[in-house]
């Protein structure tokens, strides 16, 4: 059995806020992300008041919780997380 994270968005509110665009983009963007140190997206999924998005679990935190623990980031070491990120 595989450990998963899943994210549920609310088609209803989706829709009311007119961020359907929005989540066909970030599902496009994390659907062509291949990256070691970026959570993959597995698949999605939907039924009728929702839609899932399936991600690999992370066993070292999010990068929220390492902010939220440390009280955040020096921005040298932010330079050097994105640079790694747009460079892989």
């Amino acid at each position: 059995m595989k450990l998963v994270a899943i994210k549920t968005v609310n088609k209803a509110q989706t829709v009311q806020r007119g961020k359907e665009n929005a989540i066909m983009r970030e599902k496009n963007l994390l659907t062509s992300l291949k990256h070691p140190n970026i959570i993959e997206l597995l698949t999605t999924a939907q039924d009728e008041k929702n839609l899932y998005f399936i991600f690999e679990s992370g066993t070292n935190g999010t990068l929220d919780d390492l902010i939220k623990s440390t009280g955040g980031i020096q921005e040298s070491v932010a330079k050097i997380m994105f640079a790694q990120l747009i460079n892989y």
